[in-house]
């Protein structure tokens, strides 16, 4: 096809390219002994995550080799989560470990968690045993009124739903501003101050910190 026969707006991409450029970043993260999340927002595509996880053109092959470096993925809407857990249900691997990369607002908490419940399911019983790979959904917050309704959400749930506590929990990347002044929680008493609630909290589980560089 034509670009002129294209309907206006349509994603363009050099393949090649985008494939060599995705290499690249695998070999660095490697030389450097680093661990990638790759982020889909720009592409929003199960074609595009495959390659930033394999660094290859899959379209000839149906063996998928992931880069050990590369362990989950990064998305900003609903819709890219829903097409990572679809890919984790196809070719698991990296695609078991997602990141909602926005501050959870409390109108997405009931949608990702269904996701995460239908990631979490797939991967205990991917093996027919129950004892499969683990899955996992993680959320981020920058405020205490995030975990306010995180909290709400979760011990709702729980009285109604017969859930083990640590299925039920969240887990929770604390997204800390460490001098970019792009997003998150100021880094100093304010952000420890939320580290510690959410630490303490019987609903959350401390994944990790998350910042701008």
């Amino acid at each position: 096809m034509f670009l002129s026969k294209l309907p206006s707006p349509s994603l363009v991409i050099n393949k090649h390219a985008f494939i060599r450029n995705c290499r690249s970043v695998l070999k660095e993260a490697r030389r450097h002994g680093m661990r990638l999340r790759p982020h889909v927002k720009t592409h929003k595509t199960l074609e595009g995550s495959l390659i930033q996880a394999t660094g290859a053109d899959l379209t000839s092959s149906s063996v998928v080799h992931f880069w050990p470096e590369v362990t989950g993925f990064v998305a900003s809407t609903i819709p890219e989560i829903s097409m990572l857990v679809n890919g984790s249900i196809q070719y698991g691997g990296p695609f078991n470990d997602i990141l909602y990369g926005v501050p959870i607002g409390s109108s997405k908490i009931k949608q990702i968690d269904a996701l995460r419940r239908k990631l979490q399911q797939h991967c205990k019983h991917k093996d027919g045993s129950g004892g499969g790979e683990e899955g996992a959904i993680h959320v981020m917050v920058d405020h205490p009124s995030q975990v306010d309704a995180l909290e709400h959400f979760v011990a709702s749930t729980s009285s109604s739903l017969s859930i083990d506590d640590d299925d039920n929990a969240f887990s929770v990347f604390l997204k800390i501003d460490t001098g970019y002044h792009r997003a998150g929680v100021p880094c100093d008493e304010r952000g420890v101050q939320l580290a510690v609630r959410i630490m303490e909290s019987p609903h959350l589980n401390m994944k990790g910190i998350y910042s701008h560089w």
